[in-house]
């Protein structure tokens, strides 16, 4: 990688580096992609800006090595040092996590490098050529929401189809892995899979805004229990409580979730696997909770019908440790009696302002001014932000795609509202019962 970066023309790579360190290093930019020296002497910024205004000095490299890096999960796909000219990988983005096995290999880690090489050096030539940085920032974050939606997209999948193959895989490890995953992209969280030794099966971000007082986002280890026996319990051998509080621990997580086909039931805190939980390192901040396959269907079904926020379900996490509790805390949510918002009034005021402003995005903001002209309603954007998230997880990111900061209608308003029925009368069927 670092020789075809070499052999590339100095205009393509090395200039614009030069020009965006100019920048940041006189304070006139922030870029997101470049980790930059703070508070150089004068002599060493000089230095530092020298080497990439000459590239052609001996000894220079503009990429000595490229590595794989445990960063923050909101960072950007890769991170270029300045100073080492070591460019990381961040194995936390959703994009990179979810075809990692793709390129471990030395052989086959070149396309993934240079990849993100050309993500560092794209900001670097927008800074080149857009004189405003929000636009920059603008453009990176769109292309960066792209590549996290590619990622992890299920498709045209709503909430009852992922969690009826949620259930389908409880007797097949690789599967259940991969839709344990999927199961919290369906929540709402940023979930991206791991795998491997020592490592969770997957770990999931839940972003929330930040209190007056504390930060609210947290994050769970992801781990699945399968058994060849649809109706086996996994053993507390099995489940192996302190690799899973390892496990939370080193991919800093606040919880841990375990989920299996069935685990041995609880008794009154005398059982082998309860005792574990309770002596597990980081209790009781630190938790790890047991959750059937059936019941994580169940909940994946009925959060965007109930509108359960990410804030409500760490109270799963916190208050529940084995899968008895953890059934109880849903069915109770099943019971919840939740008015329908305003579906249609929503949808027709999404496509309204998309028809007059055809090239952007609907913002939450825009939508709240249109439904109080159009529809004579009043409406907070966290509110509308929760109903346009859960019809895309009722009715499936193909009829309506809702992100943190604006939506965006891809069918018919009568479309997506068929699609959302049409769910609703599948969970009235009669639940399958183990």
């Amino acid at each position: 990688m670092a020789a075809r970066v070499a052999d590339s023309p100095a205009s393509l790579t090395a200039r614009p580096i030069f020009s965006i360190l100019t920048e940041a290093l006189g304070g006139r930019a922030k870029p997101r992609y470049f980790e930059i020296p703070k508070h150089l002497p004068k002599a060493k910024r000089d230095e530092l800006l020298a080497s990439f205004e000459h590239p052609d000095a001996d000894g220079f490299r503009l990429v000595e090595n490229a590595e794989l890096a445990v960063l923050a999960p909101q960072d950007g796909i890769a991170r270029y040092d300045a100073s080492s000219r070591i460019l990381r990988i961040n194995t936390m983005h959703p994009f990179v996590a979810h075809f990692l096995n793709e390129f471990q290999s030395s052989v086959r880690s070149l396309p993934l490098e240079l990849f993100a090489m050309s993500e560092v050096l794209l900001e670097a030539h927008l800074y080149q050529t857009v004189s405003e940085e929000a636009r920059v920032q603008e453009v990176l974050e769109r292309r960066d929401q792209l590549l996290r939606h590619l990622a992890k997209s299920t498709g045209r999948k709503n909430a009852f189809i992922i969690a009826q193959d949620l259930e389908e895989a409880a007797c097949d490890k690789t599967a259940l892995e991969r839709e344990l995953v999927n199961a919290f992209s369906s929540l709402g969280f940023e979930a991206i899979p791991h795998g491997g030794p020592g490592k969770p099966d997957g770990s999931a971000t839940a972003h929330l805004s930040a209190s007056q007082t504390s930060l609210r986002s947290y994050r769970v280890s992801l781990e699945s229990k399968s058994k060849e026996n649809p109706d086996g319990k996994v053993s507390a051998k099995t489940v192996n409580v302190s690799a899973i509080a390892r496990q939370r621990d080193d991919f800093n997580c606040e919880h841990a979730v375990v989920v299996g086909p069935d685990f041995p039931a609880s008794n009154d805190g005398k059982s082998a696997l309860e005792k574990e939980i309770v002596a597990a390192k980081g209790q009781p901040d630190r938790t790890i909770t047991l959750i059937r396959v059936s019941d994580l269907a169940r909940l994946v079904c009925i959060q965007p019908q109930k509108r359960i926020g990410l804030d409500k379900i760490r109270e799963l996490f916190v208050e529940c440790r084995m899968p008895e509790q953890s059934a109880e805390w849903i069915s109770k949510l099943e019971s919840l009696q939740v008015n329908e918002p305003p579906y249609r009034e929503i949808l027709e005021a999404i496509l309204a302002v998309q028809k007059s402003e055809p090239d952007t995005q609907v913002a939450y903001g825009k939508l709240r001014t249109e439904l109080r002209h159009l529809k004579n309603l009043n409406m907070k954007d966290d509110e509308l932000r929760a109903i346009c998230q859960a019809m895309m997880r009722l009715a499936g990111t193909g009829y309506i795609y809702a992100s943190d900061t604006s939506v965006e209608l891809n069918q018919k308003p009568d479309k997506v509202l068929d699609a959302i029925r049409s769910l609703e009368d599948s969970r009235n069927k009669p639940a399958k019962k183990k």
